[in-house]
């Protein structure tokens, strides 16, 4: 048995996420099943059925098909005995999403209903699809947001999804392509900089262009080598970064942009970079485009300092082009930039102290918040930022 004060606290989790006017509340039970970790959450969802009745609860499982190698011959084995695990602990998936690269044929999915004890329609495929933004589009088309109204009894009409597809289109169809060197020094892992190519491939569609990411490890980047290496650019971006390795490689890159008229983004430390000093790290030398410091917050509150603040723009900027006062953006940092010159900020925030959160010397612009992790308002600026000519 699972011990029940880490079932309890599971199940307390999920309930809190109803506020009272929640119609449906979406949990994620990652892992595969069968291994130990998983098991208190599935234990948990058990429960969940149990006590909010089985009407209320419906339980989607995700499993590949497998494809051997060399035939290309497709199994639902594996399929059959994770569904067979489930029924187990107690869990009948209600409908089972068939992961696969290739077309799953009808008698698959047929065997699928019949050993796992589900509808036939109710045996999804879930295809690799080119672009993830066409996946809500597929799953559409194969019913899935058919088979949960009917299974939890929602009284729901038919999505319009004419905008989504027409995004999807134009992503697909773009009339052009911008090149967007991203320097940084976690570059061999691109996941560590997923939630910033996602954003520019979000503002590349809002452009009719593709944005093509070129990955420069910042510490192979020197003053010598710069226009080598950044000569295909069409903008250069440095990210968010802690400690000091790879500095050296991302203040060449800056000063590149400036003076190849380039257009440059830096978020965080990468705006920090363009101070005449700093003291993040050790008391040292910028690029002294903006004048002033980057210093240690002053405030009594917790440092980093994490969450949304509004921000106060100042001087206009194509940067924040189709932006209003007074919208949120999201900050990670403990240190900030002090500016010498209000006609270097573009952009203030305050909690507490007044923090600059945007700066920006001709085409090179710096935001101490994340534009990436800054819904709709980060989104528009990376837009903004990729049409910079």
């Amino acid at each position: 048995q699972i011990i029940p004060h880490v079932t309890d606290e599971i199940k307390n989790r999920i309930y809190a996420m109803d506020d009272g006017q929640t119609d449906v509340v979406i949990t994620e039970i990652g892992g595969t099943v069968g291994d130990i970790e998983s098991q208190p959450f599935l234990e948990a969802i058990r429960q969940v059925a149990a006590e909010r009745g089985r009407q209320n609860v419906m339980f989607i499982h995700v499993s590949l098909i497998v494809s051997i190698p060399g035939s290309g011959e497709l199994k639902s084995k594996p399929t059959q005995h994770s569904a067979k695990e489930l029924l187990s602990l107690g869990i009948q998936p209600d409908v089972i999403m068939c992961r696969c690269d290739a077309p799953i044929p009808d008698e698959i999915l047929e065997k699928i209903s019949l050993f796992c004890n589900i509808p036939r329609e109710n045996a999804i495929p879930n295809l690799t699809a080119d672009l993830l933004y066409d996946v809500p589009l597929m799953l559409e088309r194969e019913g899935l947001a058919d088979v949960v109204v009917r299974r939890l009894g929602l009284i729901c009409h038919a999505p319009d999804l004419t905008e989504w597809a027409t995004m999807v289109h134009r992503a697909k169809h773009p009339k052009g392509t911008v090149r967007i060197a991203l320097v940084g020094k976690y570059v061999a892992l691109h996941d560590a900089y997923l939630s910033v190519v996602e954003a520019l491939t979000h503002g590349g569609i809002e452009n009719d262009v593709k944005v093509e990411v070129q990955w420069v490890d910042s510490e192979t980047v020197t003053d010598e080598n710069a226009v080598r290496v950044l000569a295909e650019a069409d903008g250069v971006l440095v990210p968010g970064g802690f400690g000091d390795r790879g500095i050296e490689g991302k203040i060449s890159a800056v000063r590149y942009a400036r003076e190849h008229k380039v257009p440059f983004l830096g978020i965080c430390l990468g705006m920090q970079l363009l101070f005449d000093r700093g003291e993040e790290i050790r008391p040292c030398a910028g690029l002294g485009l903006v004048h002033g410091s980057v210093r240690r917050l002053e405030t009594d509150r917790k440092l980093p300092h994490i969450g949304w603040n509004s921000l106060a723009f100042q001087n206009h900027s194509p940067l924040f082009r189709g932006l209003d006062d007074g919208v949120y953006v999201y900050f990670v940092h403990t240190f900030c930039g002090v500016a010498d010159r209000e006609s270097d900020v573009i952009a203030r925030t305050e909690y507490g102290p007044s923090v600059v959160a945007a700066v920006s010397c001709g085409n090179v612009y710096g935001c101490q918040f994340h534009p990436e992790k800054s819904s709709q308002t980060g989104l528009k600026i990376l837009e903004n930022f990729i049409s910079l000519p």
